[in-house]
């Protein structure tokens, strides 16, 4: 019976005749198609020409491709977790409580929500497509990944949350703040970084053109493997280069000297159907991730074109900050210069400041914990152009700050300054004009007032009555000319009042 059950089989296929179903590894086209049938598929399907095969093979062949993609929201939006766009886009930025967070006893990485990461890693990630994170043209969420047109993207963390320390393989070169502009919400400015003694960690992903080779179809689980998993969920790695996203196209971070690699590797088994003249597939992939066999330059070299990789070369992965930055400052015609010494800074942590006292803001899980290292828990603004009175107010902190679910302490000074919750005059925090008059408890101000949004630190408060057209706003259009320039500062740890 097994004999004349073969010898059967055997003349169906001369004859032309199509199996029921068959599968195939590689690329989904016509001729592995036609070859893994070995029939007439043409006949079969009642189809008049070459041309329509092949027209309804790449159908086909494009439907069992999504069939096996996941939205990349999984992660967020659709993973049991209530989380959405916007929430995708802040952490790209290198916000939410995954990047602000830390270890506590309540506070820990690997439970609550972070699950939705080791689900997707667990379900989807080594047998699926994640797409890539751009939600479409009509949203402006994610603005990160849009127009990647050197096909590279990138995440840089500075930080970690869990015990395993950061692993610093970057140098942070300089970065026009322009590229990112959706991401650090400052038009136009640039930054450059010299001796930075915290050095960056970085991991880059690139892709071919074909948009069906597996480093351009898989690029999503790239993606989503050197940010979330790898990067986050495995290492603890959070927060972002000051002005630059965590993770985004290439084009947008910041110029760096070197960074990791990471490739995917995928096996593609398609599985054919044939019922009669209807004729369908679906995909199932093996996918595995590792470092790329040779440097990201090299790595990129074997899928760009000359122009781009000397595009990536001159202005992104750059192998010397020196040089970069040099060709930075002389191509925008600036020269090397100082500013003035505004406080001792062996003595004040800066904040946040504008105008000729600009720094780049911190972030809320930052500044409090420069308050609570702070010996005096004082926090100093100073202020250039602002009534003799506010050119220095000195915030002392008497109660414990609100949990950050319930007050952005730095979005308190800088835009939103509220009495509630627990910021009260002399109940929560105390305010002086001057240093020795905070460290001794005299003088305090008396007046205060609060509760109009959009206006920061300190509204009219007063040593003894109201002082309008001090305050500061980063927000607010139209501000007062007399805080056109002024900084934050926290009294450092190490500075003993005796």
């Amino acid at each position: 019976m097994k004999l004349i059950f073969s010898l059967l089989a055997f003349a169906n296929v001369a004859s032309g005749e199509c199996p029921g179903g068959f599968s195939f590894t590689g690329k989904c086209e016509l001729a592995s198609v036609s070859e893994a049938a070995d029939c007439d598929l043409k006949t079969e399907l009642g189809l008049a020409d070459d041309a329509a095969l092949e027209e309804l093979v790449s159908e086909v062949c494009a439907s069992a491709v999504e069939g096996n993609t996941r939205d990349w929201n999984y992660v967020t939006f659709q993973g049991d977790n209530p989380n959405n766009y916007q929430w995708d886009n802040n952490y790209f930025d290198g916000g939410t409580r995954w990047n602000d967070a830390k270890e506590t006893a309540t506070e820990i990485l690997h439970s609550g929500d972070t699950g939705s990461i080791l689900r997707t890693y667990n379900d989807y990630a080594s047998s699926a497509i994640i797409g890539w994170p751009d939600y479409g043209s009509e949203s402006y969420y994610t603005d990160n990944f849009k127009n990647c047109d050197l096909r590279a993207a990138m995440c840089c963390f500075i930080d970690t949350r869990l015990s395993t320390p950061l692993n610093p393989n970057s140098e942070v070169c300089n970065h026009d703040l322009r590229d990112s502009k959706t991401s650090n919400h400052i038009n136009r400015g640039y930054a450059i970084f010299e001796d930075r003694e915290d050095k960056a960690y970085c991991n880059a992903i690139s892709w071919e053109k074909d948009e069906d080779a597996v480093s351009a179809r898989y690029a999503g689980n790239a993606l989503f493997y050197i940010s979330m998993y790898s990067g986050l969920y495995e290492n603890g790695y959070v927060e972002n280069i000051p002005s630059s996203p965590l993770c985004a196209c290439i084009e947008q971070m910041a110029t760096i000297d070197e960074t990791d690699c990471t490739k995917i590797n995928a096996i593609e088994k398609y599985t054919f159907a044939l019922n009669g003249t209807d004729i369908s597939a679906t995909l199932t992939s093996d996918v595995t991730y590792s470092a790329c066999d040779t440097g990201f330059i090299e790595h990129y070299e074997s899928m760009a074109d000359e122009e781009e990789v000397e595009e990536l070369e001159s202005n992104h992965i750059v192998g010397s900050c020196a040089d970069a930055n040099e060709d930075f400052i002389n191509n925008r015609f600036y020269v090397p210069g100082s500013r003035p010494d505004y406080v001792d800074d062996s003595k004040w942590a800066a904040v946040y400041g504008q105008g000729y006292m600009y720094y780049p803001p911190i972030k809320d899980s930052a500044l409090r914990k420069y308050l609570d290292e702070s010996p005096n828990s004082i926090i100093m603004r100073k202020c250039l152009w602002c009534t003799d009175s506010h050119k220095e107010i000195y915030y002392k902190r008497l109660t414990e700050l609100p949990s950050p679910e319930k007050l952005d302490f730095l979005d308190l000074l800088m835009n939103n300054w509220y009495d509630e919750p627990g910021n009260v005059l002399n109940t929560d925090f105390e305010l002086y004009s001057s240093y020795e008059d905070a460290l001794s408890g005299t003088e305090k101000w008396t007046f205060c007032n609060y509760n109009v949004e959009q206006i920061g630190f300190p509204r009219e408060c007063g040593p003894t009555k109201k002082v309008s057209n001090n305050w500061n706003s980063n927000v607010r259009s139209s501000r007062p000319m007399q805080t056109r320039h002024f900084s934050f500062y926290v009294e450092k740890s190490f500075v003993s009042t005796g």
